[in-house]
């Protein structure tokens, strides 16, 4: 169990930063994960966007779609946040709950993510080529998992 949480809050970290890390992600304390670089949105759009032009051509408008859309639910959640008053501890709680309605989908999306790392570390191109449209369908999962549980918070 406490792996799955260790999991579940990894996800939701990624989440909050508007989208899965896939570069190497060091350990903090309360076995939280954060990815120094990747950890800021634009980078994380920007290195996916790059990935896909040059192994899966075909899914570079669906990549800049998808994290369009990430970065305005984002901006949804700060803002529910900001307009409910949630302090840190509510939002992590709904977040783990969150994470608990969408465990399965969560956990497909890390496993993903941990995929193109892999693909990436080794430099295999066609790992990549097949991993990357697969993401991208988890991400627009993600996504719209996102989009329905703020709006039944709003």
């Amino acid at each position: 169990m406490r792996k799955i949480m260790a999991a579940l809050l990894a996800v939701t970290i990624g989440l909050l930063c508007a989208g899965n890390t896939v570069l190497a992600e060091p350990k903090h304390k309360e076995g939280h994960h954060r990815s120094q670089m990747m950890g800021a949105p634009v980078h994380h759009s920007m290195y996916m966007q790059l990935l896909a032009e040059k192994y899966a051509p075909d899914t570079v408008d669906g990549w800049k779609k998808v994290m369009e859309e990430r970065t305005a639910l984002m901006k949804q959640l700060h803002e529910l946040k900001a307009a409910k008053q949630w302090d840190h501890n509510t939002l992590r709680e709904k977040m783990r709950s969150f994470g608990e309605n969408n465990r399965e989908a969560m956990q497909t999306h890390k496993a993903l993510g941990e995929q193109l790392t892999k693909a990436v570390e080794a430099k295999d191109e066609q790992k990549i080529r097949d991993t990357l449209p697969k993401l991208l369908a988890s991400e627009q999962k993600m996504n719209e998992a996102l989009r329905n549980w703020l709006k039944r918070e709003s």
